[in-house]
C-alpha cells in the first residue's frame, strides 16, 4: 500500500534530479512514527497502530543523513487504506555521539 501511495504521489513532491538520485542512493529505514508528525497531525500517532517509513540520502559522516526525501505514516491496519506524507523534511539535528 505505501509503495502505490508513494508511486502515485513522487512525480507531484519531488523533481526529476531528486527522483534519479532517490533510485541510484537513498537509503530506508521504518520504525516509529517521529515526533514531526505531531506538528503535521496535530497528535502523536500512537506506534501500535502507525509506522513510519522513511526514505533519506545517507552520508558518510554523522549525523549520517545528507538529505530527507520523504516520511510516510503507514497504518498497521489493512482496513485502512490511506498514507500520509512529509515530503523533504527538514534533517533532524544530531545531539548523541559524533564518530569518525
Amino acid at each position: 500500500m505505501a509503495r502505490l501511495a508513494f508511486r502515485e504521489n513522487v512525480a507531484d513532491n519531488l523533481s526529476k534530479e531528486e527522483m534519479d538520485e532517490l533510485a541510484s542512493c537513498a537509503a530506508k529505514t521504518s520504525g516509529s512514527p517521529s515526533e514531526e508528525w505531531g506538528n503535521d497531525l496535530g497528535y502523536k500517532p500512537d506506534s501500535k497502530r502507525y509506522y513510519e517509513v522513511h526514505l533519506y540520502k545517507p552520508s558518510d559522516e554523522c549525523p549520517y543523513i545528507e538529505k530527507s526525501y520523504v516520511k510516510i505514516l503507514v497504518p498497521r491496519s489493512r482496513e485502512e487504506t490511506s498514507c500520509k506524507f512529509i515530503w523533504k523534511p527538514e534533517v533532524e539535528p544530531y545531539d548523541g555521539p559524533w564518530f569518525s
